[in-house]
């Protein structure tokens, strides 16, 4: 019998630049079978049917196995405190992984299908399929204006999610640091950032701590 469970829900962002996430649980089933065929009964049901399938998403666990933080916990969220932001402000955001293990580059263009990046400073363009060293993997997303502040998040939910999984499974075999970062051009004004719950749900898979940085 398998150990494996998957958990289906039902996920849409909404608001002006959609920074609010609604998830409806809906089930939990022995099969990716039985999941799939959960979603067909529930697509066409008043409410669901507004929406496209792609909202129906499907998570998958291991029962009876201690997966996630076995050698305990840090504080995931380091904010700055809240300011008013303005138009004007820059900001982008990175994650890396780093590791021993000396295939970690391979390893994970393998799983994430993209290039690396090399870290720059705001301001910088940025060249892709340039790293640091060898045991570090490093994306950053394009520089944005601050009036599309929910865009950052969403942009690394959007390259990272649905495969969070195998990177987390990865993660925890090769003992990985992986850490969500946050840089942004504070001036005068300085920011504030709303973490939607995706990228939090990421952050939790991957160990990471989520943090940020302040540049006047």
């Amino acid at each position: 019998m398998s150990n494996e469970i998957f958990l289906l829900y039902h996920s849409y962002e909404y608001g002006k630049q959609n920074e609010h996430e609604a998830k409806k649980n809906l089930g939990i089933y022995s099969s990716l079978k039985s999941a799939s065929e959960a979603v067909n009964r529930y697509k066409n049901l008043q409410g669901y049917n507004q929406f496209p399938k792609k909202c129906f998403i499907i998570d998958k666990f291991t029962q009876n196995i201690d997966n996630y933080f076995t050698n305990g916990f840090y504080t995931i969220l380091e904010p700055y405190q809240n300011h008013k932001i303005n138009k004007y402000t820059k900001i982008y955001a990175e994650i890396s992984f780093e590791s021993k293990n000396i295939s970690l580059i391979d390893d994970l263009n393998n799983i994430i299908k993209f290039a690396p990046t090399k870290i720059g400073k705001i301001g910088e363009m940025l060249k892709s399929k340039r790293i640091r060293d060898n045991n570090l993997w490093e994306f950053q997303t394009k520089i944005i204006k601050a009036n599309e502040l929910s865009k950052v998040s969403k942009r690394l939910c959007d390259l990272f999610y649905n495969i969070k999984d195998k990177l987390g499974e990865y993660v925890r075999k090769n003992s990985c640091s992986v850490n969500i970062y946050f840089v942004v051009d504070i001036g005068r004004d300085g920011f504030c950032i709303e973490i939607d719950e995706k990228l939090m749900q990421l952050a939790l898979v991957l160990n990471s701590k989520i943090s940020f940085d302040g540049l006047s």
